[in-house]
């Protein structure tokens, strides 16, 4: 008799820890007790147990479902959970799930509806297990149902149309619940940008020789300028144009083009005399080439050098190019 008793009592109390365990289980079975989910952490639990609250969508005996591939998917045994917007995408997923699921996230905190929904899934590219992605509102709430997946006969839409077709019975089991941060597709760098390369600058390096030109008056002597012992550009592009003048006819005009050895000589100036308030003018261009402008003015008995430069295109020699 005492044995007996005591197998009883043994039956009753581990029956009991499993409704307790059951009930623990299913702490998140009510939409107003839906468990937060912390993104990227699996919440994992059990829908053995679960109900379906009256006037819950997506579950029978309404007439709203989840609608994939023509096919009336309902969630029965449902688990609810609840997760808060960043303003970025968020991915849910029941993946590694025991049982096949069908899952639907709405937009609110209180009250999902048809109205409020924002997507549902059952199988996520051919997997038994259920994804949702959605551009979420940052301080936004979402209200996340998740149940076991349910079919109505194909040729009964929906099934509880009064004919008495009831779908089959909700597989139950663990059940594992993840919310993602999906980052956004990186930002493809930007256009590279071909420019062209500087323009080439002409620096020519000119030399004059120049000796004082000067004549003897009553035994003084009066410097009136300079002699040119020879004019010489030198360091020259190849392909390089310099042309010579002088100011108020002083020197014939002259042009020569630069070869390879970068150096031009103008023999029609050697020994030429300059006199005082001359210039003599040194160009040397090439096209597409930031060009050189050298201008000589002679002295009592020098010449004093201005370097200026020629933009290409442009006729008129600038202080900076």
């Amino acid at each position: 008799m005492r044995a007996r008793m005591k197998l009883t009592l043994a039956i009753m109390a581990a029956a009991a820890l499993g409704l307790a365990a059951v009930a623990q289980a299913n702490q998140n079975d009510n939409i107003n007790a839906a468990v937060a989910l912390t993104l990227n952490v699996f919440d994992e639990t059990t829908n053995i147990g679960s109900t379906v609250q009256p006037g819950e969508p997506l579950t029978p005996p309404s007439n709203s479902w989840c609608p994939e591939n023509d096919i009336q998917r309902y969630a029965g045994a449902t688990l609810w959970y609840f997760v808060t917007g960043n303003g970025k995408q968020i991915d849910v997923s029941t993946e590694g799930s025991a049982i096949d699921t069908v899952m639907a996230v709405y937009k609110t905190a209180t009250s999902p509806s048809v109205a409020n929904v924002i997507k549902c899934s059952d199988d996520s590219a051919g997997d038994l297990f259920s994804r949702v992605s959605f551009q979420s509102l940052a301080g936004a709430g979402y209200l996340i149902q998740v149940g076991g997946r349910q079919l109505c006969p194909a040729d009964v839409a929906p099934c509880f149309n009064g004919a008495g077709v009831q779908p089959a019975a909700p597989p139950t089991g663990t059940i594992r619940v993840i919310a993602r941060f999906t980052p956004p597709p990186p930002v493809p760098p930007p256009p590279v940008v071909v420019r062209p390369p500087p323009p080439e600058v002409i620096r020519p390096a000119t030399s004059l020789s120049p000796k004082p030109y000067f004549r003897r008056s009553r035994g003084r002597i009066v410097y009136l300028g300079i002699k040119v012992g020879k004019l010489v550009v030198r360091q020259l592009p190849t392909g390089t144009r310099v042309q010579v003048g002088c100011t108020r006819g002083a020197c014939p005009a002259q042009v020569r083009t630069a070869g390879e050895n970068g150096r031009v000589e103008f023999p029609r100036m050697r020994n030429r005399k300059m006199r005082r308030g001359r210039q003599i003018v040194i160009s040397a261009t090439k096209p597409g080439a930031i060009g050189s402008y050298i201008r000589y003015f002679i002295g009592r008995n020098r010449a004093a050098k201005v370097e200026l430069c020629l933009k290409p295109g442009d006729k008129q020699p600038q202080m900076k190019c």
